[in-house]
């Protein structure tokens, strides 16, 4: 499904510098990059009704928040060679915004946790677009409360 070819452009990175292979398309440049394709309405809907709307603002505030602090300690822990700190850091991600309905994000965070399993440092850049997804992804939490008629975090 679409999900999973985006998960998969988005978490593919060039093996070779062999200009006959192809690579994968930086996100910036597909077509189908839109918001709307960042939240799963099943997990968000969950997470309303749990939280309320009063309350959700709030919460994404402080979501947002975590995410960024998080992956930027998961860049350090990089930069410091501790993989075993960069997993946790990605498997606490994944969970947490898989809850909020943050599916690519979450699978970004499990490719990296993926990689650190196998007791190896995950790909830099995949830790080094992790603002980045993070911003959008809460871009399309954004538009999301918009629709809703509850006032935006940003």
């Amino acid at each position: 499904d679409i999900l999973h070819q985006r998960v998969g452009l988005w978490a593919k990175l060039p093996t070779s510098s062999n200009p006959a292979e192809p690579q994968a398309q930086p996100l910036a440049q597909t077509k189908t990059d839109t918001p709307e394709e960042e939240i799963s309405a099943v997990h968000f809907n969950q997470i309303l009704e749990d939280l309320g709307p009063e309350n959700l603002v709030d919460f994404s505030k402080r979501f947002y928040d975590d995410l960024i602090s998080t992956g930027n300690a998961m860049l350090d822990a990089q930069v410091e060679g501790k993989w075993d700190v960069v997993k946790l850091h990605a498997h606490s991600l994944k969970s947490s915004t898989l809850s909020f309905g943050l599916s690519h994000l979450s699978e970004l965070a499990a490719t990296i946790e993926k990689q650190c399993k196998a007791q190896t440092m995950p790909d830099p850049e995949l830790l080094k677009i992790w603002p980045s997804r993070a911003k959008v992804a809460m871009a399309a939490l954004d538009e999301r409360l918009k629709r809703l008629n509850i006032a935006p975090f940003s």
